[in-house]
């Protein structure tokens, strides 16, 4: 999607405006399953894939030009939201990848079976708005990206008196993974020959996704005749964001630019294997949950004004766990490797629970100005990170089942958490008169839990 709106006007007339604006929504949702007491039998590998890869590349675009004339104001907007619901801002839709068996007896002869649910959306979004004009020049630009989408891959039975059986001659795995992208920019531009200018360029990323891979016989029974059993939810989302406001008064009396970049990126990731009452796992048992979160951002404003003052200003906020609706929220990026309430025997190996969480952000914010008279660059950049990493085989005594494993090798539970926080804060700027400089930082890791257990459950090895 490419919107420009392109305005020039020549002489005296007093004023020339152009603008675009972008909007786009996907909802959409994969399955793929086998269900309702079906029976299959390959002889080779079975797959079950249910992937989402959806995608929203878009530019907008405003230029106006006056030349000789008063006024000059371009202008360029792009929202674009997957999971979204056009027609009720505020559904709670989704993107949706799933893929399972449920209450069925499936079987792979000579190969592996694979229930695999993949989420891998991306989001590339441009807006430059930009001005020229003798007296006064105002160029903005907004980009909005919001992204929300569940992956869930499962093997699992829907009541205690349905049972699912999978049989392989390899190994038996259901993964959920997701791979979200977000790169956006947006450039406010502006140049007033003698007049003001003024230059904007505002960025807002939201991303909420959830990664589950589950093995859950809903109090019934659970077999896995032949082969190793691996549960793996991995989350692997990232943002760049650049947001950049020029401002050029050549011999006027003022130049402001600011820009401001927005993040918020929170991810549930879970892998669990829970309400089995009777389950038998011939080979070794692997549960492991990851994510790898990371914002990359950008943000500088520059102002110049020949005979008069500059002020340049730029905002760079980035919360990895936290919530945009709600400051006070205790919401974190939380990431489960899970045995719970199932009574289980592995019978070919060793039983392995990990939890691994890794959130980065590297952020830059600078603020320039030049002015005769006066000057004025400033920048402030806010991190925030909070996660919490728990693998454990927990029992849940309100739960008929009592969590008992038993496996004929090892029984490993480990996490592991690690946030980094990279950020700079500058400003510069020159001037003949006056000149005014801040550059604050805070960066805050804050609410980190990692914890690995096993609570009033019986294991043996």
């Amino acid at each position: 999607n490419v919107c420009v709106g392109l305005a020039a006007s020549k002489g005296n007339a007093p004023f020339a405006g152009a603008g675009s604006i972008a909007l786009n929504w996907i909802h959409g949702t994969a399955d793929a399953h086998i269900a309702g007491a079906t029976s299959v039998t390959a002889k080779g590998p079975v797959k079950v894939t249910a992937s989402d890869t959806s995608e929203i590349d878009v530019g907008a675009c405003g230029i106006a030009i006056n030349q000789g004339g008063k006024a000059g104001i371009g202008a360029a907007i792009a929202y674009n939201y997957i999971g979204g619901y056009r027609d009720n801002a505020t559904a709670t839709t989704v993107n949706s990848a799933k893929a399972y068996i449920s209450d069925s007896s499936v079987t792979s002869q000579t190969g592996s079976i694979e229930v695999l649910a993949k989420g891998a959306q991306k989001t590339i979004a441009v807006a430059v708005g930009g001005a020229s004009s003798d007296k006064f020049a105002l160029g903005g630009s907004v980009a909005v990206n919001y992204s929300k989408a569940v992956n869930e891959a499962a093997i699992k039975v829907t009541a205690a008196n349905k049972s699912t059986t999978v049989s392989a001659g390899g190994a038996v795995t259901v993964s959920a993974l997701d791979d979200m992208d977000v790169d956006v920019g947006a450039g406010g531009l502006a140049r007033a020959a003698q007049g003001a200018a003024v230059g904007v360029a505002v960025t807002v990323n939201d991303l909420r996704n959830s990664t589950s891979a589950l093995v859950d016989a809903g109090g019934g029974t659970l077999n896995v005749s032949n082969g190793d059993l691996t549960v793996l939810a991995n989350s692997d989302s990232r943002v760049i964001n650049v947001a950049l406001g020029l401002a050029l008064s050549s011999s006027g009396s003022f130049a402001g630019s600011g820009s401001i970049a927005l993040n918020w990126l929170h991810n549930t990731v879970d892998a669990r294997v829970a309400n089995i009452a009777t389950g038998t796992i011939a080979g070794a048992l692997t549960v492991t949950a990851t994510d790898t979160s990371e914002i990359d951002v950008g943000a500088g404003a520059i102002a110049s004004a020949g005979n008069g003052a500059a002020i340049g200003a730029a905002v760079a906020y980035n919360y990895i766990g936290g919530n945009r609706d709600n400051n006070q929220s205790t919401e974190v990026n939380a990431v489960s490797a899970v045995i719970a309430d199932a009574n289980l025997a592995v019978n070919g190996g060793s039983v392995t629970l990990g939890a691994s969480s890794s959130q980065k952000i590297v952020a830059v914010a600078v603020g320039g100005s030049n002015g005769n008279n006066f000057a004025l660059g400033g920048s402030v950049a806010m991190n925030f990170t909070r996660a919490r990493t728990r693998a454990e085989i927990v029992d849940d005594p309100a739960v008929a089942t009592q969590t008992s494993v038993t496996a004929s090798g090892g029984i490993s539970i480990s996490t592991t958490t690690d946030q980094e926080i990279d950020t700079g804060a500058g400003a510069v700027r020159a001037m003949q008169v006056c000149v005014l400089t801040c550059a604050p930082r805070f960066d805050a890791p804050r609410a980190s839990q990692s914890r690995s257990s096993h609570e009033n459950s019986r294991i043996e090895r």
